[in-house]
């Protein structure tokens, strides 16, 4: 499933929830979009699965408000940056909570 499937499922199940059309919460509807998901994210996929700039998602891995994993030491070639997909869940949660 490609991330703008994702978020367009996201938003169903979210708006759905909020109007009290479902049983689901926005935790859950946010847990089953993520299971279709791989376990780990790149940072653009963040970026476009939580509708910001990339550069906020790195703003959040660096001030150690969203976890990630690196790879590579950045010296020859670029460090890749994954995100957990619980991590997401998690930076997200207070959000959610709030609009539910």
């Amino acid at each position: 499933m490609g991330v703008a499937t994702c978020i367009s499922k996201l938003s169903d199940s979210l708006n759905s929830a909020r109007n009290g059309g479902s049983r689901m919460s926005a935790r859950d509807a946010l847990d089953a979009v993520l299971d279709d998901l791989q376990d780990s994210l790149t940072v653009p996929q963040v970026a476009a699965l939580i509708g910001v700039h990339q550069a906020t998602v790195y703003r959040a891995i660096k001030t150690g408000r969203l976890r990630s994993t690196s790879r590579g030491s950045g010296e020859v070639r670029r460090t890749l940056t994954k995100v957990p997909r619980a991590a997401v869940a998690e930076f997200l949660a207070p959000s959610t909570s709030k609009a539910a």
